[in-house]
């Protein structure tokens, strides 16, 4: 019998909330990275997409660097620079984005379905975002990886910023439209723009995730 996948699961209060509504999604399957994004956001966001991405996936970044931080007990600040270098050279190197399926959702949902993965044990949700009122509740799952979870991390960040950019190229031109967003991911991760809520998972856990707050910038 074929185990089945395992996604990240909301906590109640993000399925109990009103207006809830998911914008991105990303599994490994088969060894690549699969997604399913929306662009549709609420009225109250930033016209520019891009800045709305560079904000989201830096979100992503910050999530990454606290659950590394709450499973290692090592310093933040080594994580977020370790994290960050990664990143770095993922994206001086300029290489080919490195994916496997996409799907790009025309309509808002509350809950967005998976981009025609396998389904197997071996296929992980690692991110989902979700927006709810006057909240954005980003989860993320850590330590598949460990000790190389940054490395590992740098190329999906670039990876996830490359799909983003391309699913975006119908309005924009994608090399110009990618370099922007990167500029912004990497803006946020060095200045935040508020706190966040959210949720890390690791692989030991069958349930609901932990809590992952951001210290307050200064």
């Amino acid at each position: 019998m074929k185990k089945a996948m395992r996604i990240l699961e909301p906590p109640d209060e993000v399925k109990a909330a009103s207006r809830r509504q998911e914008v991105f999604r990303a599994w490994i399957d088969g060894g690549m990275l699969s997604v399913s994004v929306c662009h549709l956001f609420p009225e109250t966001y930033k016209e520019d997409p891009t800045e709305i991405w560079g904000m989201l996936i830096s979100d992503i970044f910050h999530h990454v660097v606290d659950a590394i931080v709450l499973e290692t007990a090592r310093e933040r600040d080594e994580v977020q620079s370790s994290l960050r270098h990664s990143f770095d050279e993922v994206v001086r190197s300029e290489r080919g984005t490195r994916h496997g399926t996409f799907k790009n959702i025309l309509k808002r949902l509350p809950e967005l379905p998976d981009p025609d993965v396998t389904g197997d044990d071996k296929c992980v949700e690692i991110v989902r975002i979700a927006l709810i009122p006057d909240s954005i509740r980003v989860m993320v799952l850590v330590g598949m990886w460990l000790p190389e979870e940054e490395a590992v991390w740098g190329n999906l960040l670039y990876d996830i910023s490359a799909m983003v950019a391309e699913s975006l190229g119908s309005q924009r031109d994608v090399a110009i439209t990618k370099a922007d967003l990167i500029a912004d991911v990497l803006h946020y991760i060095d200045n935040p723009t508020t706190e966040y809520s959210g949720e890390y998972y690791n692989t030991e856990q069958n349930g609901g995730g932990q809590p992952a707050t951001r210290p307050e910038s200064t």
